[in-house]
């Protein structure tokens, strides 16, 4: 008996040796699995390839994500059975198959029933099956009506043009193969570098405390300046000479330029909400300390800041824009810069595309006044008397 059933319990009274028990169903049976991805499986005949492809992964797709397996424990090893998947999920479950034993001599199985009449071509189907059996015993399926079509009545010239359209289909399947490769393999690198890049640069937009003025530290560095975690030095130099006494913390972060003697004091703070201005006290400290033992003020104060870390980088607000007159203040006592750490991130993404070189990066940083901004660069404060800020 052969079989062509869509939906339902797949049609079987046989128990594989050693596993029948009046309580178990006989296999094959169906399971409700979850997944996403569909494949045509690599056992499913060339002949049924387009059909799958066609009708059943659209009809899958279509029902979302809860699919559900035929599933049978003799498996595909068997010398007297047989199991072939014909679509299969990412992880190897069975949709759709073909099956016999030696109480069948085939049973194709396919997830669809009447209800699903107006989008799924049955008649497709059923003829693929009479035309496949046909090839098994041709005296109980005569074929297809149309005899022209068959090999036995084709001419030399179809028969060529029939290999011709075989190869190119199998082709056309290697390719995908190759092609599926491919995907999978950027797929995996691409998730690999998400990670590795959610706990270097992204830092920039999602971090806060030592993490993040980590993240700052090696942008820094990555555009050539030296940069030097303060503190850290003098904790070492403390070591060294036998003091054990701490002293008050300064600045994170002091960073020069390699070709000059220009020098800026770095604050980092990440804040779930806005920029503080009470901020602004404790770096006046720093630049006070600093001007006390150099004798002059340094050539620039970044105040840097991850605002607003919960909420996505292209929905945050300026930052400080309401406190305009806080800002002059840090200007002008402290050679003052507000720095979102999103103009950072940019500039640092800019610097690695080679959109701009390291030297013009540290050049933007340098001369930047009031606020830093990649693509908005602000005129000096003395010039926004007149024009409030956004």
């Amino acid at each position: 008996m052969r079989v062509i059933q869509f939906g339902g319990t797949p049609v079987s009274t046989w128990w594989p040796p050693g596993v029948a028990n009046a309580v178990i169903t006989p296999d094959p049976t169906l399971d409700t699995v979850v997944a996403g991805e569909l494949h045509i499986a690599a056992t499913c005949p060339q002949p049924l390839r387009g059909l799958v492809e066609k009708t059943l992964i659209p009809l899958m797709k279509k029902r979302g994500n809860q699919r559900t397996e035929v599933r049978c424990a003799w498996g595909t090893d068997s010398k007297v059975c047989e199991f072939i998947p014909l679509l299969v999920t990412s992880d190897g479950k069975a949709l759709a198959a073909i099956y016999s034993h030696p109480e069948i001599q085939e049973v194709w199985w396919l997830p669809a029933d009447y209800q699903d009449s107006e989008v799924f071509d049955f008649a497709a189907w059923i003829s693929a099956a009479l035309e496949a059996w046909h090839g098994q015993e041709s005296e109980r399926f005569p074929g297809p009506p149309d005899w022209t079509r068959q090999k036995a009545w084709m001419t030399r010239e179809e028969l060529q043009l029939m290999v011709a359209v075989e190869q190119a289909r199998d082709d056309l399947e290697q390719q995908k193969v190759e092609l599926g490769k491919k995907i999978a393999a950027a797929e995996e690198a691409l998730a690999e570098a998400q990670v590795r890049h959610d706990h270097e640069e992204r830092v920039l937009l999602t971090g806060q405390s030592d993490e993040l003025v980590g993240a700052v530290h090696a942008m820094l560095a990555r555009l050539g300046f030296d940069v030097e975690d303060v503190d850290k030095k003098r904790d070492a130099e403390d070591a060294a000479t036998g003091i054990t006494l701490p002293r008050p913390k300064l600045e994170d972060l002091r960073v020069s330029d390699p070709e000059s003697s220009w020098i800026a004091l770095v604050e980092v703070k990440g804040y779930s909400g806005g920029g503080k201005t009470r901020d602004f006290q404790k770096i006046t400290r720093f630049v006070n300390i600093y001007a006390y033992h150099n004798g002059t003020l340094p050539d620039a104060t970044w105040y840097v800041v991850n605002q607003f870390l919960d909420t996505p980088p292209d929905s945050r607000p300026q930052l400080l824009p309401s406190e305009s007159e806080d800002v002059d203040v840090f200007v002008e006592d402290a050679n003052g810069v507000v720095v979102d750490t999103r103009d950072l991130f940019a500039l640092d993404r800019l610097v690695a595309a080679a959109d701009l070189t390291k030297e013009e990066a540290r050049c933007m940083l340098m001369e930047a006044q009031r606020r830093f901004s990649v693509t908005n660069p602000q005129p000096p404060a003395q010039s926004e008397e007149t024009e409030p800020e956004a």
